[in-house]
């Protein structure tokens, strides 16, 4: 097979996956926004499988570019290995992640919102606006994370919204990606 060809038949694959990735993250936020009672088990074991399906995606796309030895490719390959770990574990055991996933994201919130109010001096004396807009949200990633760790049911409905939002959008730019990809 010639050069041309072989980068053809890889072009296509790679469209092909594409479209079926960001299909099934558009199909997972369909279920996540349609479904806004449905408990966090439900939204993990979905979380789950766009995660090992990222992940292997991941994967695929740093053996294609293996030679390449920046810290890029191999962080994808990291991420990828990562992601299909913790999305087998979403999918295997998703009522003991579902809580641990709302007391970990409130966590990771609360250290955002941390380090975002170390910040938040140096960023009003560069312009007042910005540093008391930047304290309000800290302060708004302070009472969600809060929130989250509390009581990590309440916020079902949110999280829904903003995990359906997230798949389309992930799932619409892979599909771009795929249109547009150059050969």
């Amino acid at each position: 097979m010639t050069p041309a060809k072989d980068t053809h038949k890889n072009t296509f694959w790679t469209r092909l996956l594409l479209v079926l990735l960001g299909i099934t993250l558009i199909v997972g936020g369909y279920f996540a926004v349609s479904r806004p009672a449905a408990t966090f088990t439900a939204l993990t074991l979905m979380v789950g499988i766009v995660a090992v399906a990222r992940g292997i995606f991941a994967i695929v796309a740093y053996l294609r570019i293996k030679e390449v030895t920046t810290w890029k490719a191999k962080g994808a390959l990291a991420l990828g290995v990562l992601l299909v770990i913790v999305g087998l574990l979403c999918i295997f055991w998703p009522a003991v992640l579902s809580a641990a996933l709302a007391w970990l994201v409130g966590l990771w919130f609360l250290a955002e919102a941390i380090r975002g109010l170390g910040q938040v001096r140096l960023i009003r004396a560069l312009d007042r606006t910005a540093g008391i807009l930047s304290l309000m949200l800290n302060l708004l990633l302070i009472a969600t994370g809060v929130l989250l760790i509390v009581n990590p049911w309440v916020p079902t409905l949110a999280v829904s919204v903003l995990v359906a939002a997230s798949f389309f959008a992930s799932g619409l730019d892979m599909i771009l990606t795929a249109l547009f990809l150059p050969n």
